[in-house]
């Protein structure tokens, strides 16, 4: 089981799939290997096939003329579009619930349930990524979602009037003008596509999230809550001695949990945690004795044999890391010999502070206020709120009352007050660069490896050596060009300060990349004083976030030539003086800045900022959507020199990139910050051509991830997401149909 499991997590590493050829003969050897009894090897070899099988499928083209689909989850409308995740009903032989993300223009009017035919403009899951956002794609996979895209057309196959879709209508009769329906929509059935942004931010800041995404903890209360009710009444119908009254309980209290899984949806979450208590179930009946560490081994090779692709997951790795949490200090301590409530405050008091750990590993940071604010939140959920609605589930399923709905919409109001009120103190999320984690993890690798005797010296000695390369490549600063779709922002770091030159796009549903990559970014580089922040022009792309970098740095100077600049300011309520784009000089950091042009402010691509910034060695254009009329005025101002890295003029449009241009300042590189298979083909394939055939590199963001160029005294180096950073198959940039297959 240890082989098979350690096999499946391998799918975090490979850096492509294999072909289906080349996995029929990966499970001849497989065979060989149980021939000549290495059992394990040969677990190892099946899991690795097994993942790989499933990560094939979702990856395959299918015909998107005609897909035969359920719905099963409907985002809040935004405007005349409506968001619907659907079940793909394939022909394919398939062991695993395959989904998609689509988008409907002007839609009729959808229910959850029913069943569509659907004519699809396909996108594959390929997107934006950055140190900041890493999860993004490999969190699809790890959830089947196997395409996105846009509905062209529809036709009503059945609108499925079950007996859920009935409770759910209910629920929206009786509920859906409550102030809290949107979290009772997420505690009951599962679907929190109806929680707003800035609660998500809330919950985000308080640690929180879990307690409103069914999951274990619910399930475990679920069958806590039946099981020692059904015992009550057993015993008092059926008083014998013996265990079989309290199996019969057990039972029936997880046949509830089930039940509760399935109307919430029995989304992958709940699949896993599901699977998890019927081992524990199946091994309390069967009276199978068994170590804790042995039983968790167990769940983790069950969840992994239905759904081998979970180890892509966050959720996966937390939900072990709170049940391998309870059980070091059960090792630790003598829980049985304490009262109830000291096992419970112990209890959350180390959860909270193991599980912050986990979360500053996998998200770069963690909540201060979510350490004593679940103290209070998990108790208040485990003893009120999540037993009052299941009531109200059982309420809605029998006699719909409005007078219990408004009881339960009360209770909500308090922890949701906490949650907002602990989500505006000051710290309430911390940050921390990857050196910081690096040290942590260094910490906790050594304490585990003082647990692993037999491996003690060469895990010590692996890891010394891998925080040594670590901090060997401290660099005199840094650029970052961002990966934010057809869009612009890069970021200059040196010393803790920074620059930042554009902020990406915003859009009217509330995205902004300024929220969801720009400022995380800023906050992994530990940027403490962001000094400058250049807006080439206030095209969409450019300055979409123009207000939230602003408010979020009160003290930076903002260099533009927008007629929007005092509205902008008004809006984030910034007093600092702006700066215009006239040709100018001046230094920063011993490093020279440079505004070469235009002459005069003008609207338009033509009037982009142009910004030069060199170091004693290295030269760094970054030239805004400049077409070929400023780059001829450029070129006559006779400031523009030889550079080493160049931003290239309007993302790789055919108007701009002239030869006269290249041929005056010959970059050692160019990056063009484009998204991938965008609807302009940014980069253009003549500009492309134009480069290739100068004998000049290129980079295209959209393609590679982020770009990451670390300078030093005598040169410098560049790092790209995709092909460095994380260089795994789940992140490659692949379009719709097509396979990362090993080379």
């Amino acid at each position: 089981m240890f082989c098979f499991v350690l096999g499946c997590i391998s799918a975090l590493y490979w850096p492509g799939l294999l072909q289906p050829w080349q996995m029929v003969i990966a499970v001849f050897i497989a065979l060989l290997l149980i021939c000549c009894r290495f059992f394990g090897t040969a677990a190892m070899v099946i899991a690795c096939v097994y993942w790989q099988w499933a990560a094939w499928q979702l990856m395959q083209p299918i015909n998107t003329e005609k897909i035969t689909a359920r719905i099963i989850a409907l985002a809040p409308a935004l405007g005349d579009t409506q968001s619907v995740k659907i079940e793909l009903s394939s022909s394919q032989f398939s062991l695993f619930n395959q989904y998609a993300i689509l988008y409907w223009q002007q839609p009729p009017q959808l229910r959850v349930g029913e069943i569509w035919q659907l004519k699809i403009k396909p996108k594959s899951n390929t997107s934006p990524l950055n140190l900041s956002n890493n999860h993004i794609q490999r969190q699809r996979y790890a959830n089947n979602i196997r395409l996105r895209g846009r509905i062209i057309e529809g036709k009503l196959l059945d609108t499925n009037q079950s007996w859920l879709v009935q409770l759910k209508s209910n629920f929206t009769k009786y509920y859906s003008q409550l102030s809290y329906s949107n979290i009772s929509n997420a505690l009951l059935f599962g679907d929190s596509s109806q929680i707003n942004p800035q609660q998500w931010q809330q919950l985000r800041a308080t640690a929180s999230g879990h307690l409103f995404a069914i999951s274990g903890l619910h399930l475990s209360l679920v069958v806590f809550i039946f099981t020692r009710c059904c015992q009550w009444l057993v015993n008092h119908c059926r008083p014998t001695p013996g265990l079989g009254n309290f199996y019969i309980s057990l039972l029936f209290g997880f046949a509830v949990a089930a039940i509760y899984a399935y109307i919430a949806g029995l989304g992958l979450p709940l699949q896993r945690a599901l699977i998890m208590l019927a081992v524990v179930v199946y091994l309390s009946v069967s009276q199978t004795f068994t170590r804790a560490k042995t039983r968790l081994l167990i769940a983790a090779f069950v969840v992994l044999l239905f759904d081998p692709l979970a180890a892509l997951s966050v959720g996966f790795w937390l939900s072990f890391a709170a049940v391998s949490g309870i059980l070091m200090l059960n090792s630790m301590v003598a829980l049985s010999t304490l009262s109830f409530w000291r096992q419970l405050l112990l209890l959350q008091l180390w959860l909270g502070l193991w599980m912050a750990i986990w979360q500053l590993i996998l998200f770069d940071g963690l909540s201060v206020h979510g350490l004593w604010l679940n103290l209070i939140l998990v108790p208040l959920f485990s003893v009120v709120v999540i037993p009052l609605h299941l009531l109200v589930l059982i309420s809605l399923a029998i006699y719909p009352s409005l007078a219990m709905l408004q009881f339960n919409d009360a209770v909500l109001a308090l922890p949701m007050a906490m949650i907002e009120w602990g989500a505006g103190l000051s710290w309430s999320w911390l940050s921390f660069t990857h050196g910081q984690i690096q040290l942590l993890a260094l910490m906790i690798s050594l304490v585990i490896s003082q647990l692993l005797r037999g491996y003690r010296l060469l895990l010590t000695t692996l890891i010394v050596i891998n925080v040594y390369l670590e901090f060997n490549q401290s660099s005199d600063w840094q650029l970052h060009f961002l990966d934010v779709g057809q869009g612009s922002a890069a970021v200059v770091v040196k010393q803790g300060r920074g620059i930042l030159i554009d902020t990406g796009a915003s859009y009217f549903n509330g995205f902004s990349y300024a929220k969801q990559t720009v400022l995380p970014m800023l906050e992994l580089l530990a940027v403490d004083q962001l000094d400058y922040l250049l807006i080439s022009h206030d095209d969409n792309d450019h300055a979409g976030g123009v207000v939230e970098i602003l408010s979020a740095y009160p003290k930076v100077s903002l260099i533009s030539d927008s007629p929007l600049i005092q509205h902008w300011q008004q809006q984030a309520k910034h007093a600092i003086a702006p700066l215009n784009c006239r040709p100018k000089s001046w230094h920063w950091q011993g490093m020279k800045l440079t505004l070469l042009a235009p002459q005069r402010a003008q609207q338009g691509n033509n009037g982009s900022c142009v910004l030069m910034l060199e170091d004693h060695q290295h030269k760094i254009l970054f030239s805004g959507d400049i077409e070929k009329k400023s780059e001829r005025q450029l070129l006559l101002s006779n400031h523009v020199e030889e550079v080493d890295i160049l931003l290239a003029p309007h993302h790789g449009s055919s108007t701009s990139s002239s030869v006269l241009l290249l041929n005056r300042i010959k970059p050692k590189l160019t990056v063009f910050s484009a998204g991938f298979d965008n609807r302009f083909q940014f980069p253009k394939q003549s500009i492309r051509q134009r480069y290739e055939r100068l004998g000049l590199d290129y980079i295209v963001t959209g393609e590679q991830g982020q770009i990451s160029i670390y300078f030093y005294h005598d040169g410098y180096d560049w790092l790209s997401f995709r092909q460095h950073m994380q260089p795994y198959w789940y992140n490659q940039a692949l379009v719709f149909g097509q396979v990362p297959y090993l080379q």
